[in-house]
């Protein structure tokens, strides 16, 4: 997982000196690097985000990734992550933000003692200085007072970072949607996790920042519950059911106050939500003063501490030790990420850059069968460019369409031998239904026989393409549900 002097320069624009692998992603690679020069000897820690050197030479990739340095670099708030300068050297397009000591809210809540060291208070303290970044974000204005409209469109625990004096930071505006932007949604493409999205994001219709208000709602929904909500579900049916109003309730545990909050933040119209974030903010914080015992100031930082204090330790001496110049020349830079994963398991960033599982980074061929067995994946082929995957997912929802208006036309035929009757009302019109003259009548078409559709779909689940890929495959599955949902 760790990168090595070869993919990563070991200085970059003169003044920063790359030592330690904080993380990395589809897009962009994010290392902790050492911003040096200047009177005095000046250093400080900065942690770059780096657009990947395959991806800098597409222009498209290029401005989405200027696109969100120009955002981030407009947002100045204590409870959003500061960028600090924006530039390209040598072909390597970068961003340079505040190096973040401390956990994302993922990571905290999944930690051993968690329930004890950072209980409900803590956690709606932590809500609170997140929905006054968020705030700040909805109302930035362009130089010349315009709104920018800005959504987050991705407000969710490994989203939110507490450090360890207690501040807790909004990061990750890489998808941020803003109103007057050429970076627009392409059709058929989401954007944001499944888990945290509003019905509105879901359908694809327009959307504002009462999208990102019904995200925490469903964070508060977690706090109070206990546990993820749709726990178990896949995507698609979190989707549709999300699209369809059939919204869970908060627990009838919790707080009454607290379940009407958390009952309007998630309304499943807009209009029924919290207007703003500081809307939402306003009321969490009366609840706080009214009802919870007050605690010292910076209880949130004790308890991330207490929860972290091994990884700490461990992560600042592998700092230290990068710092002293003590890594032999042509060694790999240390992953501070896989410093976590030996206490957790998992792979965390804080950046926007996820580390993707170790690997190979190349496209993997995807089978999609709905009935009979699954011929053999095509080969593994190189990963496909940004537009031709996006020209093969409106493939895919072209034919999911086809696919539905072929069964709806065989739901008003009659079958050979059956006298050119209608089928009865609420007969199953899946293709296993069709009568047996029906079935051995069926035209030859590879991947298609008497009872199943055989798709082949070959996309990338790795590397750049990779979002693409694995949404490619949601749409199919999700047309496919709907038309069997329908017979």
């Amino acid at each position: 997982m760790s990168l090595s002097t070869n993919t990563s320069p070991g200085e970059l624009a003169g003044k920063f000196r790359f030592i330690a692998e904080i993380g990395h992603g589809g897009m962009s690679e994010v290392n902790l690097a050492l911003a040096q020069g200047g009177l005095g000897g000046f250093q400080k820690l900065v942690a770059i985000k780096l657009l990947r050197r395959d991806l800098a030479k597409d222009e498209e990739f290029r401005r989405m990734f200027l696109e969100e340095a120009r955002l981030t670099a407009r947002l100045n708030h204590p409870n959003v992550v500061q960028t600090n300068d924006v530039g390209e050297d040598q072909g390597r397009y970068y961003i340079a933000m505040e190096y973040l000591e401390g956990q994302t809210f993922e990571r905290v809540r999944r930690a051993r003692n968690a329930g004890k060291l950072f209980p409900l208070h803590l956690q709606l303290q932590m809500l609170v200085q997140a929905l006054s970044g968020l705030h700040y974000a909805h109302e930035l204005t362009d130089y010349d007072n315009t709104p920018l409209s800005i959504v987050h469109r991705d407000v969710t625990p490994s989203n939110l970072f507490i450090t360890y004096d207690g501040q807790v930071k909004l990061v990750d505006f890489g998808i941020a949607k803003v109103f007057d932007s050429l970076n627009h949604t392409r059709v058929g493409v989401l954007k944001g996790k499944a888990r945290y999205m509003a019905p509105e994001q879901i359908t694809g219709v327009a959307i504002d920042r009462r999208a990102d208000v019904f995200s925490v709602g469903v964070m508060l929904w977690e706090m109070l519950n206990g546990a993820q909500i749709w726990l178990g579900k896949s995507e698609t049916e979190i989707l549709r059911r999300v699209s369809a109003g059939d919204i869970p309730l908060p627990p009838r545990d919790a707080p009454f106050v607290l379940q009407q909050i958390c009952t309007r933040a998630m309304a499943f119209h807009a209009d029924d939500r919290f207007a703003t974030a500081d809307a939402l903010r306003a009321e969490l914080e009366a609840y706080l003063a009214q009802h919870m015992t007050p605690t010292r100031e910076n209880g949130i930082g004790p308890a991330v501490i207490e929860l972290f204090r091994d990884e700490r330790a461990q992560i600042r001496q592998v700092i230290e030790t990068q710092m002293r110049g003590t890594r032999p020349g042509g060694a790999e830079l240390p992953a501070l990420d896989e410093v976590r994963a030996r206490q957790t398991g998992e792979l965390a960033s804080a950046y926007g850059s996820a580390p993707i599982v170790a690997g190979p980074r190349t496209s993997q061929a995807l089978q999609l069968t709905y009935g009979g067995e699954p011929a053999p994946a095509p080969a593994a082929a190189r990963a496909p460019s940004r537009r031709k995957v996006i020209y093969a997912a409106g493939a895919g929802i072209a034919v999911a369409v086809a696919l539905i208006g072929v069964l709806a036309l065989t739901r008003g035929r009659a079958a050979p031998g059956d006298g050119g009757k209608p089928p009865a009302p609420g007969a199953s019109a899946s293709l296993a239904a069709v009568a047996p003259a029906a079935r051995t009548a069926a035209p030859a078409v590879h991947g298609v026989t008497a009872d199943s559709i055989t798709l082949g779909m070959s996309a990338a689940f790795s590397g750049a393409s990779r979002e693409l890929g694995n949404r490619m495959k949601l749409g199919l599955d999700t047309a496919f549900a709907a038309v069997n949902e329908a017979g």
